[in-house]
């Protein structure tokens, strides 16, 4: 049985920097922001909050700037989400195949995997997923577990009727109660 882990919120208590990335990124570049620049970005790529901050602050930012901020921060500052490491050893002890999806880039996240030394447990990382397309879901079998903290990862693994395991992470913009409901198996589940 397949397990799908994604790494934000999930392995990497990294939902916090994301909340910070375009703030963070502009104090580290010495440039002045808006109090509400990380709201104002959030939902934008980082071609179009580049082209944004470039634009209103008139900075001469670059995506490599952006890319290489992004990178430092995986490679060597994130931590694991506590208690983890634990889970995905049990999963691995019991036979479960484990693999990574990500909206990270393939070759960070196979170095952080590598840092946290948690790389030996994941067979497969596919990085670079644009997480919001159905069809992505649909290619896997219906025993696959997700396990995720998106309401809209969670609902799209539903609706490719593959099983889904929601964790709230207090620094994500998701709803406590949503994700919990859509959880269709527990780590007990799992771990039995």
């Amino acid at each position: 049985m397949l397990v799908l882990f994604d790494l934000d919120g999930v392995i990497v208590d990294s939902n916090e920097f994301w909340n910070h990335t375009a703030s963070g990124l502009l104090q580290y570049h010495h440039i002045d922001y808006d109090e509400d620049i990380d709201a104002t970005l959030y939902d934008l790529s980082l071609e179009e909050g580049l082209e944004y901050v470039n634009h209103k602050y008139h900075s001469t930012l670059t995506l490599q700037d952006i890319q290489d901020y992004i990178a430092y921060y995986f490679l060597y500052e994130v931590e694991m989400m506590e208690g983890i490491n634990e889970k995905i050893e049990a999963l691995y002890q019991r036979g479960y195949e484990l693999a990574i999806l990500t909206s990270n880039d393939t070759l960070i996240t196979k170095k952080l995997l590598e840092r946290l030394q948690l790389d030996h447990y994941f067979k497969k990382i596919c990085g670079n997923q644009n997480k919001k397309d159905l069809g992505i879901y649909q290619q896997f079998t219906k025993d696959t577990i997700v396990i995720d903290d998106s309401a809209y990862v969670l609902k799209n693994a539903l609706q490719a009727n593959l099983k889904v395991l929601g964790i709230y992470d207090h620094h994500s913009n998701e709803n406590k109660e949503e994700i919990e409901s859509l959880s269709n198996i527990t780590w007990e589940d799992l771990l039995k």
